[in-house]
C-alpha cells in the first residue's frame, strides 16, 4: 500500500504480513497529537493487571478508608516518610489503597501496621 501524509485528523490503515498470521491489520489514528492504536497490537499496550491484594494488605485498606480522614492518612505518609502529594488518588478510598501499595513497595507495611494499631486500637488487623 502506498503512503499517505498524515495530517491531525487523519485514520491510517496498515495491512501487511505478520509472523503468527496471514495478516495483521492496524488501525492508527492521530487526533490532535495524539496517538491512537485500534488494531490487535492494541492489547499489547494494556497494562498488566495487579496481583489480588492478600488478607493482611486487605484488612489494611479497610481500616485506612474506613476509619481515617484524608488529613490523618496525609499525617500517617509523613510519619512514613511517603509524600502524600505522590499517591495520585484524589478519593480517600483511592489514596488508602495506594498508601497500602506504596507501603508494601517500600517494606514500609509493618511500620504502617503499627501505625494503625496505635490510632485506633479496636481496628481488625
Amino acid at each position: 500500500m502506498g503512503k499517505k501524509k498524515s495530517d491531525s485528523n487523519s485514520v491510517n490503515v496498515q495491512v501487511g504480513h505478520a509472523e503468527n498470521s496471514l495478516f495483521n491489520t492496524a488501525v492508527t489514528q492521530n487526533i490532535g497529537g495524539v496517538h491512537l492504536n485500534l488494531g490487535e497490537d492494541a492489547e499489547e499496550d494494556e497494562a498488566p493487571e495487579l496481583p489480588p491484594p492478600n488478607s493482611q494488605s486487605l484488612a489494611l485498606f479497610r481500616a485506612l478508608s474506613a476509619r481515617f480522614t484524608l488529613e490523618e492518612l496525609e499525617t500517617a505518609c509523613w510519619e512514613l516518610g511517603i509524600v502524600f502529594e505522590d499517591l495520585p488518588a484524589k478519593t480517600l478510598s483511592g489514596k488508602a489503597r495506594q498508601l497500602v501499595q506504596k507501603a508494601e513497595d517500600l517494606s514500609l507495611a509493618d511500620k504502617l501496621i503499627a501505625l494503625v494499631k496505635r490510632e485506633r486500637p479496636d481496628a481488625a488487623l
